[in-house]
């Protein structure tokens, strides 16, 4: 008895130092970390809360080691080594792609980095102190075109220079090498003027010139690009004796607007100005309701219709166009084709199943987009059987961003929106919205929807606008959301991937090698709802 109690006990004492050493381990390493990351805490804590509170202090450095300890578990052999950059280990989270993949994924963006190398600012460093008077950035240049080095010129204190230097230099020098310069020297000042490299790269200005004289000659100096460029970026480095400025030229081909003659009549009317746009599959009985309510509220609007059912039926109501597709063609190529075909400034897009309410009010949303012109995309919301705010569904989503050598990582918070638009308290910016919203034709086909997504595709579209289309939300217009769901209709909506590869981590795996993303967190795989019962389909044959 004796032996097993003092086994017992050697077992305790054993247990009890291992999780002190444990404690101790882990408030040693915290308290490094503390030390090396004062400044990571919460914006949202005053600083003398943060001092009396020793939590408080270290939380942020904390939750990091944390967060690395989670992100060592997730790698397998043959995935990549992960960087210092960033990780998503939430609930839904995918990634990141094998090394195999990543290598394929890495060559692409290098080539495509390697491309685009003159789009992309280059740091420019401006002087405390400068004798130059320069336009430092703003100067568009058409392609081809000659322009002259606006605003350069050599302020007079200068002058006390002229006589240790004499003659002196001015050069020219395109450090990209996309343009070349040339000068035109007036014949008074050819003797005291000698012009090295006209049309190249780099000019030399040698000249005994007084510094007006060289303020005329400055100003006729001319930058041309060397090359067709649609959208470049060079830096013009101007050196005078041992002072140096830097213009930023943006060679630029600049398109042509893209404006919607109207007379003044139609600006005021709604139906010359919105097209109502939807894509169906199988789901007749929705979409005819969603006609129906569209011709009661808008009788006068056009509607487009998109469909991809293996057996087409006619679409029943008024103003409607009919676009039949091959069979299961797929989701955003059917929103592709059916954006395709509006003619008006502003499209509405609607899921089939969805159907117009008293409180559907387009010209609300429009008045909303001709009044802030730099947005491009409002949406709206559902509402439930009472007509009040459905706040359970198509809630709005921001996406949280940041970047690592091997992609970006994104965490989606939903439902979660930015602040409000401008004196519109009902409206707030997001970067995810439901499939109801209000857009710009023109900007909207900018972005277009990945024809890849056949069945099912949300996420895609709003990660592809990320950047490029301005996005808000708003709460006071609805539509109500008629979900219908058929045996037939489950059996292939929910057949969900990309292209042959099957499967919901396929589709969010195509969108971690196409958008150069190490890992998504936030999103889950969506369960598909049950079958209807006492429905069988087996043998139904349904003719066209």
């Amino acid at each position: 008895m004796r032996i097993v109690w003092a086994l017992k006990s050697i077992f305790r004492y054993t247990i009890t130092f291992s999780l002190f050493l444990w404690l101790f381990t882990m408030y040693l390493h915290g308290n490094q970390m503390c030390e090396d990351d004062d400044d990571q805490v919460s914006s949202n804590v005053e600083p003398r809360e943060v001092q009396n509170d020793p939590f408080l202090s270290c939380r942020e450095s904390f939750i990091q080691w944390i967060d690395q300890l989670r992100t060592e578990e997730i790698y397998d052999e043959d995935m990549e080594v992960p960087d210092e950059g960033c990780s998503c280990h939430r609930f839904g989270s995918y990634g990141p792609l094998g090394k195999e993949t990543l290598d394929r994924r890495r060559y692409l963006l290098e080539k495509m980095n390697g491309e685009n190398t003159e789009i992309k600012d280059q740091l420019v460093h401006c002087p405390v102190m400068s004798v130059f008077s320069f336009i430092g950035s703003g100067i568009t240049v058409e392609p081809l075109v000659d322009v002259k080095t606006l605003g350069v010129s050599i302020h007079s204190s200068a002058s006390i220079f002229l006589n240790s230097y004499s003659p002196y230099i001015v050069s020219f020098r395109s450090t990209r090498i996309l343009g070349s310069f040339k000068v035109h020297v007036n014949e008074i000042y050819a003797d005291k003027v000698e012009i090295i490299g006209q049309n190249t790269d780099f000019l030399r200005i040698n000249s005994s010139l007084s510094i007006d004289e060289v303020n005329q000659l400055l100003s006729n100096v001319t930058y041309r690009s060397n090359e067709m460029y649609m959208n470049a970026r060079d830096v013009v480095q101007v050196t005078f004796l041992h002072f140096e400025a830097q213009l930023n030229l943006h060679i630029f081909r600049e398109p042509f607007p893209k404006l919607y003659n109207m007379d003044i009549d139609d600006v005021t009317v709604i139906n010359k100005q919105v097209t109502v746009v939807t894509k169906t599959f199988l789901r007749y009985d929705s979409v005819n309701k969603l006609v129906e309510s569209v011709n009661r509220f808008y009788p006068n609007m056009s509607i487009i219709v998109v469909d991809d059912s293996e057996y087409p039926q006619p679409i029943r109501g008024e103003n409607v166009k009919h676009y039949i597709m091959p069979f299961k063609e797929g989701w955003f190529a059917g929103r592709n084709l059916g954006l395709s075909q509006v003619a008006t400034k502003y499209f509405f897009y609607v899921d089939d199943d969805m159907v117009f309410t008293k409180n559907t009010k387009l010209e609300t949303l429009l008045s909303r987009l001709e009044q802030y012109p730099k947005l491009d995309i409002l949406g709206a919301r559902t509402e439930d059987k009472k007509g009040t705010l459905d706040d359970n569904m198509f809630n709005p989503a921001i996406y949280m961003r940041n970047r690592s050598n091997s992609g970006y990582c994104i965490y989606r918070r939903h439902p979660k929106h930015y602040h409000s638009v401008e004196d519109l308290p009902m409206c707030h910016y997001a970067d995810e919205i439901g499939n109801i919203f209000l857009g710009r034709t023109a900007s909207v086909r900018k972005v277009g929807f990945d024809p890849m997504l056949d069945r099912v595709g949300h996420m895609e579209f709003y990660y592809d606008a990320l950047g490029v289309l301005r996005i808000a939300v708003c709460d006071d217009v609805t539509v109500f959301h008629d979900r219908t769901r058929t045996q037939e209709y489950i059996s292939h909506r929910y057949t969900d991937g990309v292209g042959e590869r099957v499967g919901y981590k396929e589709r969010v795996f195509y969108s971690l090698f196409k958008n150069n993303l190490k890992c998504i967190g936030g999103v889950k795989m969506p369960v598909p709802p049950k079958q209807p019962p006492n429905i069988d389909l087996k043998g139904l044959k349904v003719k066209g």
